[in-house]
């Protein structure tokens, strides 16, 4: 993968999406790109900008170069899946606990808090669900702001006594 001048010169936050599913990528895709939106989910929504990846590993040059939001997996295999955990476990901390991480897989079950735990996401979602993928998003990234927010609050306080 290499970058162009206009990848390195985003105004916005990324979602990253690498998907081998067979189901199509579109309502997820339109959810991001905020294309065919209610007001609820405009207004949820920050704008990023949309990029589809062709290999997993191209994850960790775009984290080195650009700000990432969110990081959509979709696998269809095991072994994929633990290949994607291993590179999300080198990512450094400090970027890694701002990017909202979705694995959507045919073998997981949607907002299981176990699986998300094992496999370091924040949201897992079944492709059986796809077509209700907005909502299942809100819900869960409301929650993972909300379970943040003391930490930033926190982290900035600290930042400026220091």
């Amino acid at each position: 993968m290499s970058l162009e001048l206009k990848d390195l010169l985003l105004d916005r936050p990324l979602t990253l999406c690498y998907w081998e599913l067979a189901s199509p990528l579109t309502p997820i895709e339109a959810f991001f790109k905020r294309e065919d939106v209610s007001n609820a989910e405009a207004s949820f929504n920050r704008e990023t900008e949309w990029r589809v990846l062709s290999e997993i590993r191209e994850i960790s040059d775009w984290v080195r170069y650009a700000e990432i939001e969110n990081i959509i997996l979709g696998i269809n295999s095991v072994e994929r899946l633990k290949e994607a955990k291993k590179l999300l476990d080198t990512l450094p901390l400090e970027k890694r606990r701002n990017i909202f991480i979705v694995y959507i897989t045919p073998f997981f079950h949607t907002l299981d808090p176990k699986e998300s735990f094992i496999y370091g996401a924040n949201l897992v979602v079944s492709e059986g669900d796809l077509k209700e993928f907005g909502k299942i998003y809100r819900k869960s990234r409301t929650y993972w702001e909300n379970l943040y927010r003391p930490f930033k609050i926190a982290k900035e306080k600290f930042k400026e006594a220091f």
